[in-house]
């Protein structure tokens, strides 16, 4: 009976249906947008950074199509004494793809603060300390590290303090928060609260799964809206 009942609690956590696929394929639609955007605005880049963003919008492809099969598959299997048998190989593309899409943002935001840093290789160096040290504090507190010294960085720039001073309504203000990168780490953080208050929960799984969607692609579009050209202004 307990055996039971954990399955069905299970099954009614995992986000399944034809909204969540919907809602899968809209966030996967900015996420083409926000690397179309990049090839087309950063031109000049070494080919080794457009490789990276092409290994992640493949990354964010194999997840689309491999966590819905996954999910509508283990819904259906749950009462099996393998449920994972028949989706074993799947649900590995998607673990890989998800690990592979999170290492290459990292990766992005680190050579990205770098470059923001004057190229600095001791910034560089004390990034990546605090960053495998927040790492063994807390799992998701060296994203918010990486957004939130992204942000700051950002915001210095002068194109971007020229933004802050024409603010004058609610979408250029909208466009500055964008620019400065200040929406990831409040993703991050929202992602925080409702996994410890709500963990197992449909709720909880569904918004971790949306927000980490979000934050790509607001880290992506704070990238887009500052030309590298210009990165050589940040401190």
């Amino acid at each position: 009976m307990e055996d039971a009942e954990i399955r069905d609690k299970y099954a009614k956590a995992l986000p399944t249906g034809l909204s969540y696929t919907m809602v899968n394929v809209c966030m996967f639609g900015l996420t083409c947008y926000q690397v179309l955007k990049y090839y087309i605005r950063k031109r000049d880049d070494r080919a080794s950074v457009k490789l990276l963003y092409a290994l992640l919008w493949f990354a964010e492809a194999i997840n689309l199509i491999t966590a819905p099969i996954n999910y509508d598959r283990l819904v259906k299997t749950l009462d099996k004494p393998d449920p994972f048998s028949s989706i074993r190989g799947s649900l590995v593309m998607m673990v890989v793809a998800q690990f592979l899409g999170a290492m290459i943002l990292k990766g992005i935001i680190v050579h990205e603060t770098w470059k923001l840093g004057n190229r600095s290789w001791l910034f560089l160096a004390v990034l990546i300390i605090l960053f495998g040290g927040s790492r063994l504090i807390a799992r998701q507190l060296p994203d918010i590290l990486l957004s939130a010294t992204l942000s700051f960085l950002l915001a210095h720039q002068r194109k971007n303090r020229s933004r802050l001073e024409r603010v004058n309504s609610i979408s250029s203000a909208f466009t500055y928060v964008v620019s400065i990168g200040a929406l990831p780490p409040i993703c991050v953080a929202l992602s925080i609260i409702v996994d410890t208050s709500a963990r197992g929960t449909q709720l909880a799984l569904l918004c971790n799964h949306y927000v980490q969607r979000i934050y790509l692609n607001t880290v992506l579009a704070a990238l887009n809206a500052n030309p590298s050209d210009e990165r050589a202004h940040a401190l």
